[in-house]
């Protein structure tokens, strides 16, 4: 760690150890049944696996909380089963050679049943804190239908309605010094309901098209940052002859997500990328991409913070990066048993476009810091080249040489983690 990052002041570390045994067995077992016929097919999986484990953990912590004495203990223990049962049906009807239906239903279930006592001891004021978990529960059912129509030899559509049902839930206990344990159970449940359709184009034999959007409900997400209300939309073209194949893709996702009245969360991503492969013969080939990642989320952040008195502070964030991507490597065939490889790959991102890390607009001193950490403009490029001569049809011989350039504008705690690297190689390959 550079010296500058080292901490300083009146709150320091001075001894810590730690040490954890535990023991534990995960027993499980697999089931599958598939049966096939002209116009439906069945297929059923079903697994369980039934985890035990025993535990404990010893921490202490030694040191100085703003000048003073401090010294910590904590002890964990406890003994936990985790049965895991997980089950799977799928069926497809097959009505005509146009027409295929396909119905999936899944039920996962995850449990964590036991008794976990976490104790801490604070040796400067004789006070401690129990906490105490006994139960958390993880249960989905999911059921969709998808349906794919061949209209024509050269389009077809493909629709679905997709639906999950979660329910979570945990039972915590917490107990202070002269205070009465406290044992709650908490759940928490939520459906999502997704709706997808999509055409798929193919007017000449080397040439397709497909295009496709998705929408989906939440009623109520478990975090901010989960999928509520949202929509995708994605659309690729492929050329692709023998010697030649040419890509083209876009995909954007918008989320908005708001759950409770302090915070709010949405989410914008779209993705650009473009491929070719071009080999015109046995000693060379040609492959090429480039692919852009444009991301923006804002969210709200809430803490306590002051200067004269600490107050609740609600603000919110933007992160925003936008990714360029590009790679292009060769292969030549010098000889009957020699090919040469070379490439170039190189990563920006371009972050909002802004010359310093901390905005000067920024209205106050905590929006100041918290804009220096929303972006994180770096370059990143590699050129590389490798000769690989074959000894036998199964033992290769290969030496190369690649270089590394990391570069960062803006670093945390103006800390700039650049690098640069020179990495020469030789290896065998033999394959079986």
């Amino acid at each position: 760690i550079p010296s500058s990052l080292v901490p300083s002041g009146s709150s320091t570390l001075g001894q810590f150890s730690r040490s954890e045994p535990y023991h534990g067995s995960n027993p499980g077992w697999l089931g599958d049944l598939v049966s096939t016929h002209k116009y439906w097919a069945a297929n059923a999986r079903m697994t369980y696996t039934g985890g035990v484990r025993d535990f404990a953990l010893n921490e202490s912590a030694l040191g100085l909380s703003l000048g003073a004495a401090a010294n910590r203990q904590i002890l964990v223990t406890g003994n936990a089963d985790r049965p895991v049962a997980a089950g799977d049906f799928s069926l497809s009807v097959f009505p005509t050679g146009r027409l295929t239906v396909v119905n999936n239903t899944s039920a996962h279930n995850a449990r964590t049943v036991g008794d976990s006592v976490y104790n801490e001891f604070d040796n400067s004021t004789s006070q401690g804190t129990i906490l105490m978990f006994h139960y958390l529960g993880i249960r989905t059912v999911a059921n969709s239908t998808d349906l794919n129509y061949r209209v024509t030899p050269w389009i077809g559509f493909y629709a679905g309605y997709h639906y999950s049902d979660r329910l979570i839930t945990t039972i915590e206990g917490f107990q202070t010094p002269g205070v009465a344990f406290q044992k709650t159970p908490y759940e928490r449940d939520n459906q999502m309901h997704t709706g997808t359709l999509g055409v798929r184009i193919r007017p000449i034999k080397p040439l397709t098209f497909n295009l496709e959007g998705e929408v989906g409900r939440d009623d109520l997400p478990f975090a901010p940052i989960s999928a509520r209300n949202y929509h995708t939309l994605g659309g690729r073209v492929d050329y692709r002859t023998r010697k030649l194949r040419l890509a083209t893709e876009y995909r954007e996702l918008y989320n908005v997500n708001s759950p409770v009245s302090i915070s709010t969360f949405s989410s914008h991503s779209r993705n650009y990328t473009a491929d070719l492969s071009w080999s015109p013969g046995e000693r060379f080939s040609l492959d090429a991409s480039y692919m852009k990642l444009h991301l923006d989320t804002v969210s709200g952040l809430v803490f306590f913070a002051g200067i004269t008195a600490v107050q609740l502070q609600q603000m919110p964030t933007l992160y925003l990066s936008n990714i360029h991507a590009a790679n292009l490597s060769a292969r030549f065939g010098l000889a009957r048993r020699a090919d040469l490889f070379v490439g170039y790959s190189i990563t920006r991102d371009t972050g909002d476009g802004r010359a310093t890390a901390i905005l000067a607009s920024a209205p106050s001193p905590a929006q100041a810091l918290f804009s220096s950490v929303e972006t994180f403009p770096v370059d990143f490029e590699s050129p590389l080249a490798r000769l690989s001569i074959r000894i036998s049809t199964k033992l290769r011989w290969n030496a190369g040489y690649q270089f590394y350039r990391y570069r960062e504008e803006f670093g945390l705690i103006s800390h700039l983690q650049n690098y640069r690297a020179h990495t020469g190689y030789t290896s065998v390959s033999w394959s079986f």
